[in-house]
């Protein structure tokens, strides 16, 4: 992320509801940092095109904490009451709804082992 020895530093994101996690995809093309907070996803652009744009909103629902997970693949999984959300990049990918009852939040942690 840093080209040189002393990186400007500045903020990216700043808001009133708190970040639940914070997840970061580096491909060929460009880096990006995943921001996850209790009302929304979205994504900022730390290096490659479109680098120092504001970050972009991927979803107007957020997660709560501890329902969050990333992948060794760069893929971004979001637990909520309703399914679990597959973001990859700059776009939500996969959804799978639950039937039923919802799981707690430790089956999110088998859903992103087994993904």
């Amino acid at each position: 992320m840093a080209t040189g020895r002393h990186p400007k530093q500045r903020t990216i994101f700043q808001s009133e509801e708190p970040i639940t996690a914070l997840g970061f995809l580096d491909d060929a093309k460009q880096a990006l940092l995943y921001i996850v907070t209790t009302n929304r996803i979205m994504t900022y652009v730390t290096s490659g095109k479109g680098h120092g744009a504001p970050a972009r909103l991927l979803d107007s629902l957020g997660s709560a904490l501890g329902c969050v997970a990333s992948m060794d693949s760069g893929e971004m999984i979001v637990g909520r009451d309703d399914a679990v959300y597959v973001y990859h990049g700059d776009a939500k990918s996969t959804v799978y709804a639950f039937e039923g009852q919802t799981p707690d939040p430790p089956l999110l942690y088998l859903v992103s082992r087994c993904l």
